[in-house]
């Protein structure tokens, strides 16, 4: 099979999709509160179409998960993470789920938190479709973390992994952490953001 990889315009066209359908979460902004069912099942669609197994799972009424599967059970699995909520948009002074893009940078409600991230974690899925390799990772797209995380309750409770690799911006700082006891290593890397070879800002 050749192995095609997604171009630049692929991964901004669902970032700007993701951008566009507002997902304020309603349990910090009633007043424009949407929820994430419209967002989750533009992410599911878009997944499903490129060719990743793809569904939703429903935290509680309206507000469901996002959930992908690629690889096999032949080897350790791997989650990775992004959330579909976001903030309000009080003090907004551009549209907010109207994406701009200038130059390497995306402008939009959750451009930055964490829709660019979950964009990311899509392609990757997509990009994995095409690969070879031992293992199952699954992409868990999740409601309300801006509130109470119901949705990383929810999807814990449905699915085991040995790693989770949790897309959260952070300033290009790579975080460890480890539910119980931790030992690191601490060793001199150098490390790029995912977005660079596609030339998008943070």
């Amino acid at each position: 099979m050749t192995r095609e990889h997604l171009s630049r315009p692929d991964v901004l066209e669902i970032l700007q999709g993701l951008i566009r359908t507002p997902s304020v979460n309603p349990s910090i902004a009633p007043d424009e509160g949407h929820g994430e069912e419209a967002i989750a099942k533009v992410a599911q669609k878009w997944l499903a179409s490129n060719g990743v197994n793809s569904w939703l799972e429903e935290v509680v009424p309206g507000r469901p998960n996002s959930v992908a599967e690629v690889g096999t059970s032949k080897g350790p699995t791997i989650v990775f993470c992004a959330h579909l909520d976001t903030v309000g948009t009080t003090g907004m002074t551009i549209p907010p789920f109207e994406p701009r893009l200038e130059g390497n940078w995306v402008y939009g409600r959750g451009s930055y938190d964490m829709k660019g991230s979950a964009a990311a974690v899509m392609a990757a899925a997509v990009a994995l479709t095409r690969e070879d390799f031992r293992g199952r990772v699954l992409v868990a797209l999740v409601a309300d973390e801006e509130y109470a995380s119901i949705g990383a309750q929810d999807f814990v409770k449905r699915h085991k992994a040995d790693a989770c690799v949790l897309t959260e911006p952070s300033e290009g700082w790579l975080i460890l952490g480890h539910k119980g006891f931790l030992w690191a290593e601490i060793v001199t890397t150098r490390a790029r953001s995912a977005w660079e070879p596609m030339g998008f800002g943070s």
